[in-house]
């Protein structure tokens, strides 16, 4: 090989290993790429909606106040509830439940008797939703109370229905979730509701203390 090639070859190597630094740094100041954005987290959809409920009910009626009759009972049924949920918090609607069962009574002069019962309540209650979990509702009630009684007296059975205005409470653990095309949710309910029947012209009666276990969308 003659001596010019040998330094055309010798040259070319040295310039190309003299790029090689220019190179890695031209590589090195290209920009990273971007990362994704990060994931924002969406509020919880709010705004007025339809409510319903259903729950199967039971539980004790027990005596409240002073009255001249010492009464105790127990009774069962179906509970329903329909109205309007205004926002996550706060909602009012009907709630009927109606109730069959039992009352036995002791007159303080030793008088015993005993009632079936057909016990419709029909309140209209304004709740409160705390943590979309803990729900609890209060408002008056038109009451609807058929019975068939018996007592020992008067050996005599007799038979009514009585209507009249009362108060309702109640209070609800609500397990569930979202519907993710808006903002009802929807979850088991465990209830207690409670319920005074007063005896007229007394200052006590009955408590109805009744639970409850359904499905409620609000």
């Amino acid at each position: 090989m003659s001596g010019a090639r040998r330094r055309t070859i010798t040259l070319a190597t040295a310039l190309s290993l003299a790029a090689l630094p220019a190179l890695g740094q031209a590589q090195s100041t290209r920009p990273a790429p971007a990362s994704p954005p990060a994931q924002v987290a969406q509020p919880a959809r709010d705004g007025v909606r339809l409510r319903g409920g259903i729950a199967l009910v039971a539980g004790p009626y027990l005596p409240y106040g002073t009255t001249n009759l010492q009464s105790t009972g127990g009774a069962a049924g179906l509970a329903v509830r329909f109205g309007a949920q205004f926002n996550h918090y706060v909602g009012l609607y009907v709630h009927s439940q109606n109730l069959g069962g039992a009352i036995g009574a002791q007159s303080t002069s030793g008088t015993v008797s005993g009632a079936v019962m057909f016990h419709s309540q029909n309140a209209l209650l304004a709740s409160i939703t705390i943590a979309h979990t803990v729900e609890m509702g209060a408002g008056p009630s038109l009451d609807v109370l058929a019975f068939g009684n018996c007592d020992s007296a008067s050996l005599s059975c007799a038979s009514g229905i009585n209507t009249g205005l009362g108060a309702h409470a109640r209070f609800a653990l609500l397990l569930g979730g979202w519907n993710p095309s808006g903002p009802r949710r929807f979850g088991m309910s465990i209830s207690a509701d409670l319920h005074p029947i007063k005896y007229v012209g007394q200052d006590g009666g009955l408590l109805a203390t009744v639970f409850g276990l359904g499905l409620d969308w609000f």
